[in-house]
């Protein structure tokens, strides 16, 4: 049945634009889950949900596409006309949004954390509460002695911390995507703020962790959370979230039947922690050690019962064989750039060619299901076999 439409005194050209959505997107709005874009400044805005990323590309629609009033007598059957019935057309639409799943941005998120950090200072303006968001920390009360000078400094105040809701409106990721990066990061979490641990603490207060559970005996496979909290409270200071956060850069958590978590002492992290220690140490301005040195005195460094193994350099080090002894020069993975194209430029700067056994461990953060290794690889780099068979990379 033929009907009567027309352009509307409102209409506007253009005043409209399509998003094409996946099941997922659907899902959450219709779910009334937060869908939001965001961007700042010059960036490209990107839309997250709770815990996706998408890329906003707009493109043009080569067709016309007129938006029509409602139909008053039908209004859920839109596309129905009647023959007495007038409709309007209000808008017209000319492109529309492709979205697409991409990692998270998290570059912003890494420097955001790196301008709010905890250590330990002279400061006697305030201190961090002692709360603790493992089921295994009690609150426990502390006495103080004034005789250990480095004992009575306090932390940073709390306003050098960072909200989630801070890092919400600022880094392109979406929620879920933030907490799992800083689930990785040694940060510490009072209420619903962070601080990311000042490296030079970080390895004061690891040791003074690492030489507790020696002088105490402690169960390395069973770390005594609550003890633990009340000496290096009462030895250094240490509000009881900071304590945990160092547990946690040095043990794994195992979940038990009866919801407790038990923390294991990690031979790897450990191992790793020393290793970059030592490194760092390295009096020489490319911080490298002759390797036969630097394996003997790691091994002197790390725990009785503990092993070192090469495989616990990897993403933290680089060997480099020649004819002379060989050499091992610090590395680390974690800091280098996010942007797999600059991460690439800055690996083969660093060594022209590469095993893919050794450069993997260097993809590993920015690996994802929607960026795997091999599609990095295939895009950034130029495989070839070597004389051993070998898979080796350089740039392209």
């Amino acid at each position: 049945m033929s009907s009567k439409i027309q352009f509307g005194d409102g209409f506007v050209d253009s005043d409209f634009v399509l998003m094409e959505v996946d099941d997922h997107i659907l899902q959450c709005l219709q779910h009334d889950d937060e869908v939001a874009f965001k961007a700042e400044g010059r960036e490209q805005a990107v839309l997250c949900t709770p815990d996706r990323t998408y890329s906003i590309k707009h493109a043009d629609i080569s067709n016309a596409f007129y938006l029509l009033s409602p139909n008053r007598d039908s209004p859920l059957e839109p596309m129905k006309f009647t023959k007495e019935e007038t409709r309007i057309v209000v808008g017209n639409v000319k492109s529309y949004f492709e979205l697409n799943q991409i990692p998270p941005k998290l570059e912003k998120l890494d420097r955001l954390l790196a301008q709010h950090t905890f250590k330990m200072g002279d400061d006697d303006s305030g201190t961090i509460d002692d709360e603790m968001e493992s089921n295994n920390l009690h609150n426990i009360t502390h006495s103080r002695d004034d005789s250990d000078e480095y004992a009575r400094k306090k932390p940073k105040p709390a306003s050098a911390s960072i909200s989630m809701n801070e890092l919400m409106e600022s880094v392109q990721a979406s929620e879920e995507e933030i907490k799992a990066h800083l689930a990785i990061r040694c940060v510490v979490k009072e209420g619903d703020t962070y601080q990311l641990l000042d490296e030079a603490f970080l390895f004061t207060a690891q040791d003074n962790l690492l030489n507790a559970i020696a002088l105490q005996d402690w169960d390395k496979s069973n770390l005594p959370i609550d003890a633990i909290a009340t000496h290096m409270h009462d030895e250094y200071n240490y509000p009881n979230n900071v304590s945990l956060a160092i547990v946690k850069s040095l043990a794994d958590g195992h979940r038990t039947d009866d919801g407790f978590t038990v923390w294991v002492l990690s031979e790897k992290k450990v191992a790793r922690v020393k290793a970059s220690e030592l490194l760092l140490q390295a009096s020489n301005p490319h911080r490298q050690w002759n390797l036969r040195s630097f394996m003997e005195t790691w091994e002197a460094c790390v725990p009785e019962g503990f092993l070192v193994k090469k495989e616990y350099l990897k993403g933290l080090g680089i060997i480099i064989t020649g004819a002379g002894d060989d050499i091992i020069r610090y590395f680390p993975a974690s800091s280098l750039p996010r942007n797999p194209r600059e991460r690439f430029q800055v690996l083969f700067r660093a060594q022209q060619v590469w095993q893919l056994s050794n450069i993997a461990p260097y993809l590993l953060d920015i690996v994802s299901p929607l960026q795997t290794q091999d599609s990095l690889i295939l895009k950034y780099a130029r495989t070839y076999e070597g004389p051993g068979g070998e898979r080796l990379l350089n740039a392209k």
